[in-house]
């Protein structure tokens, strides 16, 4: 049965040195529990070693069934890449009547589901490659995709403390004319006490009071519009 399969394979375009059935050669082969239950032919690129596929071969009267044959193929398949390698269970019966029984095709993995094939539908080595790759950089984007929001984070962060300064920046530009003028009369008021007569007379004090309404208003303007928009 390995042999028809192998000979199937060969016919549908698959390199003879992408097809392993020496397991023995793999690098990382998973523990196979029980016996029997090892795939019996596994596809790597013949480029780059990958490994794309494996494949179990069993007749219809298999003692350990079809269940059992497909969710050890498919645990053998995610130890060795999870998601990445595509698992399929051939099964062969030569007493069947019909010709579509005596040869079926089903992918067991990767997910749940027994999708049935046809020898037309079942894929070539190019198909294997492309979902090999697109699997793999679906891997890549979710973990990077799972960095995204604390970077978000640390972007808002960094935001919030450049408003941070720049309110406090107006803030003081807020009451730095008022703290002056008030400085100023201060003084004024004490040179008056010592010698009875002050250096700033009421106009000049009332221009310095429009003075610093001049500054502090457009300051104002300016810090509320900031604390009013935090960064998103």
């Amino acid at each position: 049965m390995e042999e028809l399969a192998y000979q199937f394979l060969l016919q549908s375009g698959y390199p003879r040195a992408s097809l392993i059935t020496d397991l023995s050669i793999l690098p990382k082969l998973p523990q196979i529990e029980g016996h029997g239950s090892a795939p019996s032919i596994v596809v790597v690129d013949p480029n780059s070693a990958e490994c794309l596929a494996v494949i179990k071969v069993i007749a219809a009267d298999d003692p350990d069934g079809f269940d059992q044959n497909a969710l050890t193929t498919g645990k053998f398949a995610n130890q060795i890449g999870g998601d990445a390698i595509q698992a399929f269970v051939i099964r062969v019966d030569f007493t069947a009547s019909d010709e579509s029984q005596q040869v079926q095709f089903f992918r067991v993995w990767p997910g749940d589901q027994r999708l049935q094939l046809t020898a037309k539908t079942f894929p070539d080595l190019e198909t294997l490659k492309i979902s090999h790759k697109l699997s793999s950089s679906s891997v890549q984007t979710s973990d990077i995709g799972g960095a995204r929001p604390s970077t978000r984070a640390h972007g808002r962060a960094a935001a919030s403390r450049q408003i941070g300064q720049r309110s406090n920046g107006l803030l003081m530009g807020l009451y730095l004319p008022a703290a002056l003028l008030g400085f100023i009369l201060l003084v004024d008021c004490i040179v008056d006490f010592i010698t009875g007569s002050g250096f700033v007379s009421s106009a000049q004090s009332g221009l310095a009071v429009g003075i610093a309404l001049l500054l502090t208003i457009p300051a104002a303007i300016r810090y509320y519009g900031v604390v009013s928009n935090p960064p998103n």
